[in-house]
């Protein structure tokens, strides 16, 4: 046989079926490590603006049919290409979020009091609410504001902690928070 054709038959065999066998927990710890890592870029770049820092953006719409659809072969070798073309490693980086197992276990709590969804809504309120006030450019600054957004997909707990001080820093009543509009459904 050919010794191109051999080294293509076990180069691409293994990429081949790897990607065909993407289960939709894989896809999504994929996932969720591609979106802590862009989370912690983005927040590179907004501490400093002229730093070199490549950030990740455009895989979203890429992928989000191909999940939308359970199409996770699909989604996972886009996933792949993107983790190439920005230089990350799955299994390197799988520390900086939590696994979908672990969100199975116990909602994400790890052993916390606060889930992934918690935090994440906190979050989103405090940040909402400090933004339509105007205070884009005080967040920039805020360490804390930046530390409750890294933390919230590996550390929910301390991410829900993290986004009370910032409410309580600037005077953000949750209760109000969730009187708004696209929360009026929420408890």
């Amino acid at each position: 046989m050919n010794t191109l054709i051999k080294i293509m038959l076990f180069t691409l065999i293994p990429l081949v079926w790897a990607n065909a066998t993407c289960t939709k927990d894989e896809a999504y710890n994929k996932m969720m490590i591609l979106g802590a890592e862009g989370a912690k870029r983005m927040h590179a770049y907004m501490k400093n603006k002229n730093a070199k820092v490549r950030l990740i953006s455009d895989y979203v719409t890429r992928v989000s049919p191909y999940m939308e659809r359970e199409e996770y072969s699909k989604a996972c070798a886009i996933y792949d290409e993107v983790a190439k073309e920005y230089g990350i490693d799955f299994n390197k980086d799988k520390k900086i979020t939590m696994t979908m197992k672990e969100i199975k276990e116990d909602g994400g709590k790890k052993g916390g009091e606060c889930n992934l969804g918690d935090a994440a809504l906190r979050f989103l309120n405090v940040s909402n609410t400090l933004l339509a006030r105007g205070l884009a450019k005080t967040l920039e600054k805020d360490t804390m504001y930046h530390k409750a957004s890294e933390e919230m997909t590996l550390h929910p707990s301390l991410s829900c902690k993290l986004s009370q001080k910032l409410a309580d820093k600037y005077h953000v009543s949750y209760e109000i928070m969730m009187k708004q509009p696209q929360y009026k459904n929420e408890k």
